[in-house]
């Protein structure tokens, strides 16, 4: 599973925010459409801004968020296009034969 952030993470780590700063939603587009199960934890599609308490109950905040929205883009995209699907049990991605070639001397 790839993921941007969950329970233990946000709780010990700090937020996505926090953890990757400007950089969080590229690090989000790469773990929806890149290689491994996507994981998304509560919250993130609420841009959860602050650290959830660990071992107690702590309510979300749910709201409208831009993360929202690219959340819902990018499994779209992900689901419209077979070369970005994991494959029956999860597989990693291979790289055809013919792009192969032209990248490998010789």
């Amino acid at each position: 599973m790839t993921f941007v952030t969950n329970h233990d993470k946000n709780s010990w780590e700090g937020t996505e925010f926090e953890q990757f700063g400007d950089a969080v939603y590229a690090a989000i587009v790469l773990s929806i459409v890149g290689d491994g199960i996507p994981l998304v934890y509560s919250g993130q599609e609420a841009g959860n801004p602050r650290r959830l308490a660990f071992f107690e109950k702590d309510a979300i905040e749910w709201r409208e968020h831009p993360e929202g929205e690219l959340y819902r883009k990018l499994f779209a995209l992900k689901k419209a296009h077979t070369a970005l699907w994991n494959g029956r049990w999860g597989a990693a991605p291979s790289m055809a034969a013919t792009i192969r070639s032209r990248v490998q001397p010789g």
